[in-house]
């Protein structure tokens, strides 16, 4: 009988020890947007919305568009695997959902990033210190990019850089 208590608490403990590996493990863009199953080369379209991170600076809120065959797109992903994303401890006292409040460290913008396929949208939200992987079926999650705040603050800075320029009057 104690052998057998033993073997279960040895087993329970592998098991909890391989699930966490699985959650915390580093994942790759394509693989933390929800219920995203295709190639990435399935997407037909891609752009990108730049938002203040202070309203009150007098910064335009910008859409950026990046044609899925043009050199600016194949910078975007190369920079976007660039990092892995790991899944946050409090994530998993949510359920997996991503908290409904976020801190935005970013400067001067904050970027959400979409790639759309048809009717379906998933999105990946660079705010620092975290991103938030979104798809058009509600789902939701919070990670954290291995690159840090340093890596989202280059992802803001090169689409900022692909911006259309205000036209002067």
């Amino acid at each position: 009988m104690k052998k057998k208590r033993i073997s279960l608490l040895i087993t329970l403990a592998a098991a909890l020890t391989i699930a966490g590996l699985w959650y915390f493990w580093p994942r790759s863009l394509w693989d933390i947007l929800p219920y995203y199953t295709q190639p990435e080369e399935a997407f037909t379209s891609c752009y990108a919305i730049l938002s203040p991170f202070d309203p009150g600076d007098g910064l335009p809120i910008q859409t950026v568009e990046f044609p899925l065959d043009s050199p600016p797109y194949d910078q975007l992903k190369e920079l976007l695997d660039s990092s892995s994303y790991r899944r946050g401890l409090s994530d998993l006292f949510r359920l997996g959902r991503a908290s409904d409040t976020q801190v935005v460290t970013l400067s001067p913008y904050a970027v959400s990033i979409y790639f759309r396929r048809g009717e379906l949208q998933w999105s990946i939200d660079f705010w620092g210190p975290r991103a938030v992987a979104n798809s058009s079926t509600g789902a939701s999650r919070t990670y954290h990019p291995t690159g840090g705040t340093t890596f989202q603050q280059e992802v803001v800075d090169f689409i900022a850089s692909h911006a259309p320029k205000p036209t002067v009057m």
